[in-house]
């Protein structure tokens, strides 16, 4: 299976990923409390963002049950990468007041669509 296979067979066919990457240097017990920290502050919660001066609603789910580390949006909502940008910025700016920035980063993607 080919790169782009692998990715749609793992992500699906969503409007944007968002990957945590947790600092490898931390224990076990200090990593999980931040992918909990930062599900409980995401999965599947309508969050509302001023961007640009208009109201953003965005949901992050996780990709599948037993993955704290990779996130999905199915768009609801048509937004430019941009948007979704700074909509993702303002909501780990609110993450990081209670994790320790240097501990993790996110890494936002757009995926290419499968083809019909």
């Amino acid at each position: 299976m080919n790169a782009h296979n692998e990715y749609i067979t793992k992500y699906g066919n969503y409007i944007h990923i968002l990957n945590i990457d947790v600092n490898h240097e931390l224990c076990e017990t200090e990593k999980n409390t931040i992918l909990n920290t930062i599900y409980d502050k995401i999965h599947d919660k309508r969050i509302v963002k001023d961007v640009h001066c208009m109201n953003i609603p965005i949901k992050w789910l996780r990709c599948n049950e037993t993955d704290l580390f990779d996130y999905y949006t199915d768009g609801g909502y048509i937004f430019g990468n941009k948007v979704l940008r700074e909509h993702t910025r303002l909501v780990f700016n609110d993450i990081q007041q209670i994790i320790n920035k240097d501990n993790f980063n996110i890494i936002l993607t757009r995926p290419v669509s499968k083809t019909i």
